[in-house]
């Protein structure tokens, strides 16, 4: 059935404009999508497959790239006598669990099979094995979500950070840099 209704899509995608809409009303509800995803017309959109716990072969692919790239920037970066740091941007899935939960529905996920943390997760571990510099600021991001007297870290329309978000990055990259031998020598050299 999910093979008949992709076939469907493709060939009513280009010549109606009614369907168009109605498909994009599916896909922005997200009681609706969900269980568009269940009964497989659609599916859950690439851009969340990196939250995959168990990456898929594509995913795998992506990542052995991501790694090798940011291996060999490293080296590049500091063959010129400069330091490179790697600094995970959070989602606002990956540290709102009112988002996650919202996320999740509307993509049919579940917590077995999807984090929105996985990314995450396997990037600290690629800085470990690559042994780069690499700042996760998580928790940081979490404590300051769940504060109630905190001022908003993203807009509530765009996943954008508001100037509080900004604030709280560049004050993480800071107490990284501090702690570090970063702070201590003007830059870590190998």
């Amino acid at each position: 059935m999910a093979q008949m209704l992709r076939r469907l899509d493709a060939r009513l995608s280009p010549a109606s404009a009614l369907y168009r809409l109605a498909r994009d009303a599916v896909e922005g509800s997200p009681t609706i999508s969900g269980l568009a995803i269940r009964a497989g017309a659609f599916h859950v959109p690439g851009e969340f497959g990196p939250w995959r716990r168990s990456p898929d072969g594509e995913t795998k692919r992506a990542w052995a790239l991501t790694e090798a790239l940011l291996a060999r920037l490293r080296d590049e970066v500091e063959a010129v006598g400069s330091d490179f740091l790697i600094f995970y941007v959070p989602t606002v899935a990956a540290v709102d669990d009112e988002e996650w939960r919202r996320v999740r529905r509307a993509n049919a996920m579940d917590d077995e099979g999807w984090s929105p943390r996985a990314d995450a997760d396997m990037l600290e571990a690629i800085c470990q094995r690559r042994e780069l510099d690499c700042l996760v600021p998580l928790a940081a991001f979490r404590s300051a979500v769940e504060d109630p007297a905190a001022s908003p870290l993203y807009f509530s329309d765009d996943p954008h950070w508001t100037a509080a978000g900004h604030d709280l990055a560049a004050r993480q990259i800071e107490g990284y840099l501090r702690a570090t031998a970063w702070g201590s020598s003007g830059g870590r050299r190998r």
